[in-house]
């Protein structure tokens, strides 16, 4: 092929000379089968890429799934631990509402099960908003939702921002509720601090 392609282009710049028209239209056509050739597979390996990068990605959903997921009953409960109970009670709380108050969530720990739970969540791949009190750790599905659909709202009006913004409308509240959030009447927009 390669042969093939640089003695076409060597008869084209000579100006045609070295051959007939049929010897021409012979090296032409066997140049384009191989290009039609290559073209075919470059088109089937992309398919083949895309296949995968979904399969990838449905595979990032389930474990991400499977994170938030809380651990069976008998095994949350250890005596042992009081760790691992604080981490079911967190993971049931991001499964339900998307995001969760460590204030809350750590409150009856000791001090070495509270850092336990936190380097556990951090490894997670939660999205942490540190607040001046407390801190969030947030399904960064959620986060986005919100994140996005604020930019989208136009109203300022803080009961529609909720409802409009479904599954992160919680976090919305919660946000709000803690001055976090607030509507820019100039710009006509949501802005978070």
């Amino acid at each position: 092929m390669k042969r093939s392609l640089r003695d076409y282009i060597e008869r084209r710049e000579e100006g045609g000379s070295r051959g007939s028209a049929l010897e021409e239209g012979s090296l032409l056509a066997e140049v384009l089968s191989a290009i039609d050739s290559a073209l075919e597979k470059l088109g089937s390996r992309v398919r083949e890429l895309e296949e995968s990068a979904r399969r990838l990605e449905e595979s990032l959903h389930l474990l991400r799934a499977d994170l938030y997921r809380a651990p069976p009953p008998g095994e949350a409960v250890l005596p042992r631990a009081g760790g691992e109970a604080a981490l079911a009670r967190v993971y049931r709380e991001l499964e339900s509402v998307g995001f969760v108050s460590m204030r809350r969530a750590l409150e009856p720990l000791r001090v070495r099960d509270r850092l336990r739970v936190v380097e556990e969540l951090k490894r997670g791949g939660l999205v942490e908003l540190k607040l001046e009190d407390d801190t969030l750790f947030v399904d960064p599905e959620v986060y986005e939702l919100l994140v996005r659909g604020l930019s989208e709202l136009r109203s300022g009006d803080p009961e529609e921002a909720v409802e409009a913004l479904g599954r992160a409308g919680r976090l919305f509240n919660e946000l709000f509720r803690r001055g976090l959030l607030f509507f820019d009447a100039r710009r006509g927009e949501w802005r978070m601090l």
